[in-house]
């Protein structure tokens, strides 16, 4: 039996909403979930079943090495863009096979020959060398690679002539469906309602777009409450707007609370809650699946990995715009007007297709390409 080592150099967060999709491969193969430090939330053994091995900290490391020299027994997997581009000069040596689950590579591309852009400074240059020795790597793995998001592979398969594996999720909403809590209602008010924003409080999750569409929503209507949850933690705050966020503070209609680990408790406390996605990037929103399964409506912008949700589901249960700053209001009143039949469409829409971000279907997947590798 082939071991599995998930390796991440600062703990992808990642590892927590993937914990349905590797328990069900430590079903088939020994797991070991492996990271140099911990940020915010990371590996820990609660995480995860049993037989899933949880190694943190330097003197984990000790292991890689031979692990990566081992032909054929050990396949790693890669988490995020930093750990592939960090670790991608010892994957020239591994004899093991390699997979790589990407969350915004093509986006990485993109902004590759932006950054360039004609410039001869030596971190450019070096920062050139890194990334075409990167491809070259990428190009003797092919096939060997997992997006999350349609854009993704588009752009992969531009840059790298490498057709990548999509996959649909990780069975994150899975805990959902194994209570009672996706029977639970919201506080229904025809009058109120909840706009949230949940996630790291940071530039590309679209935090500041959120605080100004509510201060301006605020301006003229007292309808609707505003509520970000988790944005202050360690990481990513400070790159908040801070005058933005201190009128947002004061705004009566505005809230901040601290991170919610169950969705339902939110549903629970608030009248109508919306979600608001004004993210300037994702793979495949965990906090959009979670809010499927309560029948939440979203107003997103439009990114693969929100946009995708209205393909994957075959309907439009995401309302999507374009710019915030323009159509974010616009957007809103729409998701509010018709927050009742739209709730019961996406409820209807995500019971019919949720196989597809089941960990039963994409562990499969996942299995199948190990097996190629």
């Amino acid at each position: 039996m082939n071991t599995i080592v998930f390796f991440s150099i600062d703990g992808s967060p990642n590892y927590m909403f993937r914990k349905a999709f590797i328990n069900k491969l430590s079903q088939k193969y020994t797991v070991i979930v492996q990271s140099l430090f911990v940020r915010d939330i990371g590996p820990d053994p609660t995480y995860f079943d049993s037989n899933v091995k949880v190694e943190v900290g330097i003197l984990s490391l000790l292991s890689l090495p031979k692990r990566l020299l081992s032909s054929g027994k050990y396949t790693f997997v890669l988490s995020q863009v930093k750990d592939l581009i960090l670790v991608s000069p010892l994957l020239l040596l591994v004899g093991s096979g390699f997979i790589g689950i990407i969350e915004g590579l093509g986006k990485l591309f993109l902004s590759y020959s932006k950054t360039l852009d004609g410039r001869s400074q030596i971190l450019n240059k070096l920062y050139a060398l890194l990334f075409t020795s990167f491809i070259f790597i990428l190009r003797i793995r092919s096939n060997r690679l997992v997006v999350l998001n349609s854009e993704d592979r588009t752009l992969i398969r531009e840059f790298t002539s490498i057709d990548p594996v999509v996959l649909h999720g990780f069975g994150q909403h899975e805990y959902l469906f194994s209570s009672s809590h996706t029977n639970t209602t919201s506080l229904h008010n025809p009058e109120q309602y909840t706009c949230f924003f949940i996630g790291r409080g940071i530039h590309t999750k679209g935090i500041d777009d959120f605080m100004r569409l509510a201060l301006r929503h605020n301006q003229q209507k007292t309808r609707v409450t505003f509520v970000t949850v988790g944005i202050i933690q360690k990481s990513g705050f400070e790159k908040v707007n801070r005058d933005i966020f201190k009128k947002y503070s004061n705004d009566p209609n505005c809230f901040t609370i601290d991170w919610v680990s169950e969705l339902w408790q939110l549903v629970n406390s608030w009248p109508n809650p919306i979600l608001v996605v004004p993210s300037l990037r994702e793979g495949l929103s965990s906090v959009v699946l979670e809010s499927m399964c309560f029948g939440i409506p979203v107003l997103g912008r439009d990114v693969p990995g929100v946009s995708d949700f209205n393909t994957l589901l075959e309907s439009n249960v995401v309302e999507i715009v374009d710019d915030f700053e323009c159509y974010g209001d616009a957007g809103l009143e729409q998701v509010i007007s018709s927050y009742s039949s739209r709730s019961r469409l996406i409820k209807d829409a995500f019971f019919i297709h949720k196989h597809k971000f089941s960990s039963d279907y994409n562990a499969e997947i996942f299995h199948k390409l190990i097996k190629s590798v």
